[in-house]
This record gives C-alpha cells, structure tokens and sequence, in this order.
C-alpha cells in the first residue's frame, strides 16, 4: 500500500538523498553524482526524465571557500595598504608583508605533514590569522626603523630592536594561541573539540611561524635593505610627497616651527593623528556618558552588515530554497492528501512569477506534507526572512490543513 506521493512542478516525481562514505571527499563525491545524473538524462531509456539536485553540500563547501579566500585576499591587501600608508616607505612595507605568505606556507606544510585536511573551518583559521600575522612584524620592523632614525648603527640597532620588543611580542603571540587549548582538549563536547581543532590548530601555526618570521628571518632581511641605498622608485615618491606636501609647509602656522626630537612627529600625517586622539581622548574624560552612548551606537550599527551578510551552512539551512509545512487530520485518506497538497501547489504555481523560484516539489502522506520552494539565487539573511513573511501572508486559513513556515505560521484550522 502506498503511503507517500511526491511530485514536482505538478508531476509525478522520485525523492532520494544520497550520502557519502566515511572518509570520502564531500566536493568530489558530489561533482560524481552530478556528472552521473547527466549520463542518466542521455539514456535512451531515461528519455522524458530529468534529474535535478536541490541541495549540494559540495556546492555550499565551494561557496564557502570562495568566500574565505576573497576574505583572506582582502584582509592581505588591506594590511599592506595600511602599512604602506603610514610607513610610506616600498621595501618596509613589503618586508613586513613578506610575514604573510612566510606564515601561510608554514601552516600549509604544517598541515599537510600532520596529515589535517585542508576544509572551510581550517580555512577560517587561517583567515582569522591573516590579520594578525604582520603585528609581530610591525613591533620588530618599526622599533629597529626607530633606532636608526635615532643614530645608532644598523648592526646595532637590528640586534637591539629585536631584542628589545622579543618578549612583548612573544608573550603576545603565546596569549592568543592558549586561548584554543581549553576548547580543544577540556572541552567534554567530542563535535566542539573536533571543531576547534581544525579552527585553532591552523591559526596557532600561522601565529606562531609569524613570531619565529619576526625575529629571526626579518630583522636579517631588514639589515640587509638598510645597508643599501633607496631604490629609485622609493626616491621618486619621496619627491611626490615633497611636492604633494609643500603647501602644508608654507602654511603660516608652521613659519619657524622647529624640527620635532621626535622621529615619529616628523609626519605630518602621525602628527595629526596624535593631536586628533588627544582631542578624542580629552572629549571622552569630559563627557563619559555621551562618549558610552556613542561607543553603543557605532557597535550597533554592526547590526547592518550582519543583516545583510550572507550565510552559508548556518545549521543546515540551505538559503536557495524554502520549505512549508503542511499538517493533516488523522482520518486522511491519501488521495485527500493529495487534493489538499494539490490546493497550495496550485496557490504557489501562480506566483511563481513574483517569487521567482525555478522548482515547486511537494512530498506528502496521509497526515503531513512538505511543500519547497527552490531557488536559483541565494538569500541573504534579510532576504530570506522577507521571502518567509511573504509565503506566509499567501498561506490560506482552511478547515483541513494547517500550514507552517520556519519563524512563521500559515492559516489555522
């Protein structure tokens, strides 16, 4: 006796999941199926058939490593853009650049000699690294500019620059890889420790080859640029900035201004800043509840982004399709079951214009039903909560059937 009737767009259809074996790859497994659901449709015997796949997980894990590698590409460029911005020197600035890659390397033979794989959450360790793995570099490369800016000798001042910051930097580094090892080995949730292994063992190693890149292999780098002269792209944009900046040192208020002791207070540009948190910092003490309120608002307006942002995987919810639930009396008879999924197919089908989606598939039994709607763009997290309140605004209130979304409910009868 049949107790299940699946159809799709209207039509009568065939439901199944397929799952991988234990230790294959999720990507290649999926782009197999795939390709066998083509060789399918190409049989002469399979002709009127088509083959759709709704949810692919290797699609998601594609997506998601995209995502971390443009996120990894801006966090790096973004750095070094920073850096060059207030070091305005090319050779310092890619000197301290160097770290990333060094660092990155490190971790991916770290990894593959340790047999880990290589997936979204050991990715997003090494994303979540890639912004702190030129702070080391930046305390060692700036303290040694520092020293030289102040006459002491290069061979000096790489040794005692180093050396001076070791420790700080050391004690640092040490503090944000510890904050892993109580998830990873106190944890008694065996998926959490598993999770924060493949988080914290990638992001450790990066942190940890960026010290050991800081302190061994840059202060070396570092003397060596130094004993050299300036490359001639270096002294053409010192003359740049001379021309660039000329007006502001014809200013009246800068007319017999002497030279700052200071090295750092010889730009313009730190100098402003200095004075500009000094104001900042000032306001703050005079006004501290205004100054509260204010720091409440700018960390609400994260709410904006995070609205916005789109989400993949988040507890299995695959944001290219909606599901709606559809609950029946005891006593239904599976060709009433059908007539009632029969009354929203055709309720949907009709805005399928306005709602865009590409499939309509409903699986129901005697008592309950699921109807889903599938998309071929991805929702954004606002998106989506629009598109449920919408569904849900269409669901009809009828005597024999109750229809639900997620976060929403249907008519009630």
């Amino acid at each position: 006796v049949r107790e299940t009737l699946p159809r799709n767009n209207g039509k009568s259809a065939l439901f199944c999941s397929i799952s991988k074996a234990s230790g294959a790859n999720t990507v290649e497994t999926c782009e197999r199926v795939l390709r066998a659901m083509q060789e399918l449709e190409k049989r002469p015997d399979m002709a009127g058939f088509r083959f759709n796949s709704w949810f692919n997980q290797g699609e998601m894990i594609r997506r998601g490593l995209r995502n971390l590698e443009d996120a990894s590409k801006d966090g790096a460029v973004w750095s070094i853009a920073v850096l060059f911005f207030f070091l305005r020197r090319v050779r310092l600035t890619l000197l301290i650049a160097l770290a990333i890659p060094v660092s990155l390397l490190a971790t991916l033979v770290a990894l593959y000699f340790s047999g880990a794989s290589f997936n979204i959450v050991s990715m997003a360790g090494i994303t979540l690294a890639i912004g702190s793995l030129v702070d080391n570099a930046v305390d060692v490369v700036e303290n040694i500019h520092r020293k030289t800016e102040l006459g002491v000798p290069i061979r000096r001042a790489t040794i005692e620059g180093a050396g001076e910051v070791g420790v700080a930097i050391t004690l640092a580094t040490l503090t944000s890889v510890v904050v892993f090892l109580p998830l990873i080995f106190l944890s008694g949730e065996r998926n959490l420790r598993t999770a924060m292994a493949a988080l914290g063992y990638p992001f450790s190693i990066a942190l940890l080859a960026s010290l050991a890149a800081a302190l061994i292999f840059i202060p070396v780098a570092l003397f060596r640029l130094e004993r050299d002269p300036e490359s001639r792209f270096e002294r053409r944009l010192a003359r740049a900035k001379s021309v660039f900046f000329f007006p502001l040192r014809i200013l009246p208020w800068r007319k017999g201004a002497s030279a700052p002791k200071d090295p750092a207070s010889r730009s313009f540009l730190l100098r402003g800043l200095r004075r500009g948190n000094e104001v900042l910092l000032g306001w703050s003490l005079r006004h501290p509840f205004a100054a509260t309120l204010l720091a409440f608002a700018l960390v609400g307006t994260t709410a904006i982004p995070i609205n916005n942002m789109e989400v993949s995987g988040e507890g299995g919810d695959d944001s290219s399709g909606l599901s709606i639930r559809v609950e029946l009396p005891q006593n239904t008879t599976l060709a009433q079951a059908s007539a009632e999924m029969r009354v929203y197919e055709e309720i949907f089908e009709s805005k399928r214009g306005e709602f865009g989606f590409e499939d309509l598939s409903s699986d129901f039994s005697r008592t309950t039903g699921e109807i889903s709607l599938w998309f071929k763009k991805q929702f954004t997290k606002r998106e989506k909560e629009e598109l449920k309140k919408a569904v849900n605004a269409l669901l009809p209130r009828r005597a024999t059937s109750d229809a639900r979304i997620e976060g929403g409910r249907g008519g009630d009868g």
